[in-house]
């Protein structure tokens, strides 16, 4: 699927984590996530993270922590000792529920963002960004490249150790990992380094960009003091206009291969966009539709059927995979 639809994409999957907390909506966007997952070929799969495990650590950790931190609601479970710092006092069922939404929130933006840097290669991100911010492009589509090639060197680090009748079973043994993990990360990011000199990388940056960053800069400082006054709107605007300007006067980069837009890119990008819109329209115009909080008595969730519609559209680049995978087969045959 083209790179651009992807990056739709990861924004539809990741708006009901920023705009809601019902425990519902998060579960069906987190399982419409899952099933595009589920859709991609096993090498994509292998440089995703173990997105359930870290999922399940990240929501048990956050539902542990807010109930044993927050002494609030009306539903009581249990009381600790008072003489306890911290966690003394009474455990909630509210503080539990609001606990266990913040981390399904959490696992739902670690499994978007984890597809999409695997569904999507670092080449094909570094070229979705405009000129005049490809450098910034850059360094996203390395950071896109840290966690699974860190997950590649692991497992290979952990089956070169069991050839060698060596188990992690202890905290203790886990020294044995991270030392050459961390010794192969810094040995990789030399060799990028290397390769990005040896190409040449930054002898031809025009410095002129320079000033469009700076004016971003200054237009962010005053919107932070001064958000009444729209002299920092005013210099985020030039700033924006003058990167695009200098970006588009910059040398021209080639591209070995063009990626294609097909009609089914255009259904599928048509269908996000909507989705997003909608989500969009629903937080400004309707935003009790998608708030849910459990203080100071827990209730049951709102469930909205058109907001379930608009979060299932997620699944459908795991739709389109599958007509793909079948027409590969097909043209084998």
């Amino acid at each position: 699927m083209n790179p651009r639809v992807w990056a739709v994409w990861v924004v539809a999957a990741s708006l009901p984590a920023l705009f809601t907390r019902n425990p519902l909506y998060l579960t069906v966007g987190l399982l419409a996530v899952l099933v595009v997952r589920s859709r991609l070929d096993e090498d994509s799969r292998s440089r995703v993270l173990p997105l359930g495990r870290l999922g399940l650590l990240i929501t048990a950790t956050a539902t542990a922590w807010n109930a044993l931190t927050v002494h609030y609601g009306e539903t009581l479970l249990l009381t600790l000792p008072s003489a306890l710092p911290l966690i003394g006092g009474p455990l909630t069922l509210e503080a539990l529920i609001f606990g266990f939404t913040s981390g399904l929130a959490v696992w739902l933006l670690f499994a978007a963002f984890g597809t999409f840097s695997a569904a999507v290669t670092p080449y094909q991100v570094l070229s979705l960004a405009p000129r005049a911010l490809r450098h910034a492009g850059l360094v996203v589509s390395l950071a896109l490249m840290f966690f699974p090639h860190a997950l590649r060197t692991a497992r290979e680090v952990r089956e070169a150790q069991a050839v060698r009748g060596h188990r992690t079973r202890r905290w203790r043994d886990l020294p044995a990992l991270l030392a050459p993990l961390l010794l192969n990360s810094l040995e990789a990011a030399a060799q990028i380094a290397e390769a990005m000199e040896a190409r040449g990388y930054g002898r031809a940056t025009d410095r002129r960009s320079g000033v469009g960053w700076l004016a971003l800069l200054l237009g962010a400082t005053l919107q932070l003091y001064w958000r009444e006054s729209i002299a920092g709107w005013i210099a985020i605007a030039l700033g924006v206009g003058w990167l695009i300007v200098s970006g588009r006067e910059a040398g021209r980069v080639t591209r070995y291969r063009r990626e294609y837009w097909s009609i089914a890119d255009s259904l599928v990008g048509l269908a996000l966009l909507v989705s997003i819109a909608f989500m969009l329209l629903i937080s400004a115009s309707h935003p009790t539709a998608l708030a849910y909080y459990p203080y100071p008595r827990v209730m049951l969730p709102p469930l909205e059927p058109l907001i379930l519609l608009a979060l299932l559209i997620s699944i459908a680049p795991g739709l389109k995979l599958k007509e793909y995978r079948r027409m590969e087969a097909w043209q084998y045959r």
